[in-house]
Formats: structure tokens, sequence, C-alpha cells
């Protein structure tokens, strides 16, 4: 039987391969006789005889992490804020909202693909908490003085009404 130059396959005495469709006219190989391929055995691999830094490529390694203490701080946050949003005139509606983007990006760290999208989500979550902190503080800030403007209007309306 003859093979193809161009692919190595039987061409089955035709014009043409019939594996790659090469015109294979005149360029026939015949073959003496069939050559006895050995099977060889594959090598068995111990943990002993894995050397790790020959396989590391960069990123091949990475392990799923958790930002727990980020997505804890983040809803202690929310709650807060969201208690306080009707004591400081709708201050920490901000803090709401930066809270809860911290509260997705923290917890989308465990199903992230990569060690930078990681760390990119645990520092927005972190840079979230900071400004939701900040806002909040910021409304318990807002609630003193109005607290103190409440206890100050009382008492001025207290000495001229006499109520």
């Amino acid at each position: 039987m003859s093979k193809c130059i161009f692919c190595g396959n039987e061409t089955g005495g035709t014009a043409f391969c019939q594996s790659c469709g090469a015109k294979v006219e005149g360029a026939l190989i015949e073959q003496a006789a069939p050559v006895e391929e050995q099977v060889e055995t594959p090598e068995v691999i111990t943990p002993e005889r894995i050397d790790p830094q020959e396989n590391a490529i960069p990123g091949n390694f990475y392990r799923p992490q958790a930002a727990t203490g980020l997505l804890t701080a983040n809803i202690i946050v929310l709650v807060f804020s969201v208690v306080m949003c009707f004591h400081t005139i709708g201050v920490t509606i901000l803090a709401m909202i930066f809270s809860i983007i911290g509260i997705v990006n923290a917890s989308k760290v465990k199903s992230s693909t990569s060690e930078f999208e990681a760390q990119h989500r645990k520092s927005t979550a972190t840079v979230m908490l900071i400004l939701g902190l900040i806002v909040l503080f910021a409304g318990i800030l807002v609630y003193i003085v109005l607290k103190l403007l409440k206890v100050v209007a009382e008492n001025i309306f207290e000495g001229i009404f006499g109520f």
C-alpha cells in the first residue's frame, strides 16, 4: 500500500489522499513492510519526583481566597447607616451606597479567577469601607448637632414662651 508524502496516511491507490485531499499522482511512496510499533509504558511520576519549580507557570497555582473581614465590616457599616438614616436627614444614604458596593466586591473575592482580580476586589472593598465609615461618622456628627440644636431651641422657646 502506498502513503501520501504530505500527511503520511495510506492513499488507498487513488489519485487524491483520502485524509488530506492532496493530489498524489506520481508522489506515491511504496512501503516495503509494515513497521511494528513499540508500545512504551508511561513513566509513573510519584510526588517525590515532581519538582514544582520545573513546571511552575505564573498564575498556575492560584487558590481562591475569602475576604470575610471586609464583608463583615461593610455589613456593619450598612446596618449602622440604615439605622442612622432617619436621624441624620438622609446624610448616611451615601454610606449605604458605599457599603453595598463594598459588600458586593468583598463577596466576589472568593470567585476571583486570578490573584490580580482578588487584590483589585479587596482594595475596592477596603476603599468603600473607608468611605462608608467617613460618611457614617459625618452622619453621627449631624445627628449630634441636630440634637444640640433641638435642646437649645427648646431652652430658648421655654424662656420666651414659658412652656
